[in-house]
């Protein structure tokens, strides 16, 4: 707002000089560049150490570690015991009724990925809200 009261005028103005990258569609990935692609056993297995570690450090009432400021965004499941509880009875449920279904539609030799997405949303959302 401007000193008037009234709405400000607002711009937007674009660089000069503009850049693009142009990026490989998936089908044209060699099968071992879409390997590395993924993270490795060792780097999910270091992530989720790390991910622990602050969560434990948070819970101890701590804001700090080695110079930076924690943040528990996003690891509010693993704070509080009772939501990491429910969080992961959700997880299992939610794996199981896609397996499940996975099985009834090789079973009936059907298959529709968006039935077994809308269960699996079913069941998945909740944990969004939280």
């Amino acid at each position: 707002m401007g000193d008037d009261g009234g709405a400000r005028e607002r711009k937007v103005r674009f660089h000069g000089r503009v850049q693009f990258k142009t990026i490989r569609h998936v089908s044209d990935f060699s099968d071992e560049e879409i390997q590395e692609g993924w993270y490795r056993k060792k780097d999910f297995m270091r992530m989720s150490e790390e991910v622990s570690e602050i969560a434990q450090l948070v819970a101890q009432g701590k804001e700090s570690h080695n110079g930076e400021e924690l943040s528990i965004r996003g690891l509010e499941h693993l704070v509080e015991e009772d939501v990491a509880d429910y969080r992961a009875e959700k997880m299992i449920a939610s794996i199981d009724a896609v397996l499940d279904e996975q099985d009834e539609q090789r079973d009936e030799d059907i298959n529709d990925p968006e039935i077994i997405a809308k269960l699996y949303t079913e069941i998945a959302t909740p944990l969004l809200r939280e």
